[in-house]
């Protein structure tokens, strides 16, 4: 008599279907561009350049470039670092990361794995930004992609989304932004944002957030142009609120930053 097949165990089936679920998540994403900062020191200046001074928003850090006491590269990770300096001046410093004249992409999947910190008027930041701004378009007529920010006045909440000229007028659609909340903001995730020119899909975890088809927006959006990213930890302005000086130093830890090109155009 023919042996019959013995049942696949409970653990076996989870992890067949845990496997599953990976390939699909790369599915049609060809890796172009990473930093696994495995180099010690500061950040790889062929890949990262620095943004200086107080930039946006009535933020009230100022921005420090290749200070390795606000950003640096050490045990496999790359650490931006906030500090309260009383009774000197600037009074707040930090750093914000960007490739703005190294490297920009239109479309892809770029996937970051870090550490946000939390405490009322913290906001740190994974984001996009077009690279109109160099040629005399400013914001949001270049387009603005939030794949993660985190505002400490509202503990443990999320946002991703985007910004654009016409979330502006009378026609602002609500679906461009959306909050959602993590029981553990300040533990590692996976932050992705995959960008095509049919969507933007913002996920963490694996776990899709939000879906916003480009063919709703207004013929003329941005998204269709190149942009750069931004790593940054702001302080203050007018969102996160005034920090609390006894919280510093404040630090961001960010893992790894994958970049994905379409590798079909079935998109």
């Amino acid at each position: 008599m023919p042996r019959m097949p013995e049942s696949i165990p409970p653990w076996r089936c989870f992890l067949l279907l845990l496997l599953s679920l990976l390939s699909q998540q790369t599915h049609g994403w060809q890796l172009v561009w990473q930093d696994e900062f495995e180099q010690p020191g500061l950040p790889d200046p062929d890949k990262w350049a620095y943004e200086q001074g107080y930039v946006r928003n009535k933020e009230l850090q100022f921005y420090r470039v290749a200070d390795a006491s606000n950003s640096w590269v050490g045990q496999g990770r790359l650490w931006i670092r906030a500090h309260y300096h009383p009774g000197q001046s600037p009074l707040y410093s930090s750093a914000s990361l960007t490739t703005r004249g190294r490297h920009q992409w239109t479309y892809g999947a770029f996937e970051i794995r870090a550490k946000l910190p939390g405490g009322i008027g913290v906001w740190p930041a994974l984001w996009l930004l077009g690279d109109g701004v160099n040629h005399g378009h400013y914001w949001p007529d270049a387009g603005e992609i939030d794949i993660a920010e985190h505002v400490g006045s509202y503990p443990n909440m999320l946002f991703v989304g985007i910004h654009h000229r016409q979330a502006y007028g009378k026609n602002r659609p609500d679906s461009h932004k959306r909050a959602v909340k993590l029981n553990s903001i300040s533990e590692f995730h996976i932050y992705r944002m995959e960008w095509t020119p049919k969507t933007i899909r913002f996920l963490v975890d694996g776990r899709l957030l939000k879906q916003i088809p480009l063919d709703l927006l207004n013929p003329e959006h941005p998204f269709d142009k190149p942009q750069f990213l931004i790593i940054n930890l702001a302080l203050g302005g007018s969102w996160a609120g005034e920090p609390e000086p006894h919280a510093f130093p404040v630090t961001m830890e960010v893992d790894y930053v994958r970049i994905y090109a379409p590798s079909t155009q079935e998109f």
